[in-house]
């Protein structure tokens, strides 16, 4: 074997640095290459690009409470200004998330179904935008997962927070063009053993109610286009559970005509007319869009429409009804709808439309839930 000097050896490991510092920042070099061929079709690096109204992107400033129950219609604009500009208009948009310091899963939910179809029909790097500056924000997005949906790249490599007690886990955005009865066995069967214990009949119909949501969209949300699967053409998902309280909350979106249009007049005079004597809600002759939503809610209960729907609001009202505390809101076109248990009930029209239905579920129990087939 062959003896070396100390000057050797030392000048050996010298060089054998100097290549492993220069292999590692061609690797940065190759990935910051990647990232930015990445980013243009994804978001910005962080919340660094500033407002431009000269900028040839459309650019949208993001409301701070991003929010339908707590800031309507500024949020409700916020989405339908993304699919006027970038579907009807055909510009680049740009989302300025900076300011944001609060979100909700069902305006992000329905911001990420017109981002989604845009990037779909108009390419990738259609609509872009800036990540927000709150940390609790972002963390929120990633866990429901809005990034992933649209492929863009986490802003960094950190793990997702662990969930602290007391705040609600979110759970991924799922989107398909079908009814998945799997799926909503699945996620019964998940609020079953770890939140909420329900007896046979309360399993049953919250099965249903999740399966009829992910069937109207395919039957009446788009009218005389059944079994297209265009990215309009999906039903969006997205629900959160709170261990601590025993609550859950579940949201549906989609891009269809909204109820009010797929209701005819003569199924809403119906409706009115069986519905009188065990209903505390007075209708007007011509209804609303807030109206028309609640008429909807009783197609199953007044034995008129389209038949077994309805189904789905029936339960999701009586699954309410049956719970220590509980909601249902829907949002549809210029409507607004909200059912707080045992038949109270309000509903109203907004000035801002939007293009689509939002149903939001939560209820919370300690204990069984328990039904009976009335």
């Amino acid at each position: 074997m062959k003896f070396r000097s100390k000057e050797y050896i030392r000048r050996s490991n010298l060089l054998r640095k100097q290549r492993e510092r220069h292999e590692a920042r061609r690797k940065v070099r190759r990935k910051a290459k990647r990232l930015g061929r990445t980013e243009r079709h994804a978001f910005a690096r962080r919340a660094d690009i500033p407002f431009d109204p000269n900028s040839r992107r459309e650019q949208i400033v993001l409301p701070s409470e991003f929010s339908f129950a707590e800031n309507y219609e500024q949020t409700a604009e916020t989405i339908m200004k993304v699919r006027e500009k970038a579907i009807e208009d055909r510009r680049q948009v740009m989302l300025h998330f900076a300011h944001v310091e609060n979100v909700e899963p069902a305006a992000a939910l329905a911001l990420v179904s017109e981002v989604h179809r845009a990037r779909g029909q108009r390419g990738p790097g259609f609509v872009t935008g800036t990540y927000p500056r709150s940390r609790s924000v972002y963390d929120a997005l990633r866990e429901m997962g809005f990034y992933a949906v649209l492929n863009v790249l986490d802003f960094d490599d950190e793990p997702e927070p662990k969930a602290e007690p007391g705040k609600p886990i979110f759970l991924r955005f799922i989107s398909e063009f079908r009814v998945f009865p799997q799926l909503a066995d699945q996620f019964v069967s998940i609020v079953e053993k770890a939140l909420i214990p329900m007896d046979k009949l309360a399993r049953q119909r919250l099965v249903v109610a999740i399966k009829e949501a992910m069937q109207n969209t395919l039957d009446h949300a788009h009218p005389g286009s059944q079994g297209q699967t265009s990215s309009q053409h999906r039903w969006w998902m997205s629900s959160w559970v709170n261990l601590e309280r025993k609550e859950v909350s579940i949201v549906f979106f989609d891009q269809g005509v909204g109820i009010p249009k797929t209701l005819e007049p003569n199924t809403y005079e119906k409706i009115v007319a069986a519905i009188a004597n065990v209903s505390n809600f007075k209708f007007s002759s011509k209804p609303s869009d807030g109206e028309l939503i609640a008429a909807a809610t009783e197609i199953f209960r007044s034995g008129t429409g389209t038949p077994g729907r309805g189904q789905g609001f029936q339960n999701m009202k009586s699954f309410v009804d049956v719970c220590d505390d509980g909601e249902l809101r829907i949002l549809s076109n210029r409507g607004r709808y909200h059912y707080m248990g045992n038949d109270k009930e309000t509903c109203s029209d907004s000035s801002q439309p939007l293009g689509g239905t939002v149903i939001e579920w939560r209820f919370r129990h300690e204990g069984v839930v328990e039904m009976t087939d009335e």
